[in-house]
């Protein structure tokens, strides 16, 4: 139980991490916290991971077909 407790708060502080380093997240200190989330800026990140890994899973899969393709020859 305690393993399961330190992988979910070090993935949690690795999110917090990578979305404050990307611009997610910003974060002002005028008398009290004040944490500001850019929804935005989040989908942006999101549709160009998603764009990149949809190409690079295209390039594999032809990559996979032309090596069966010679192997068969």
């Amino acid at each position: 139980m305690k393993k399961l407790l330190v992988i979910v708060l070090v993935l949690a502080v690795a999110v917090s991490v990578l979305g404050y380093w990307r611009g997610w997240f910003s974060v002002t200190k005028e008398g009290k916290v004040d944490v500001q989330v850019d929804p935005a800026k989040f989908k942006q990140d999101k549709e160009a991971f998603s764009k990149t890994i949809g190409e690079k899973a295209k390039t594999m899969k032809n990559q996979v077909t032309n090596l069966r393709k010679k192997r068969m020859d």
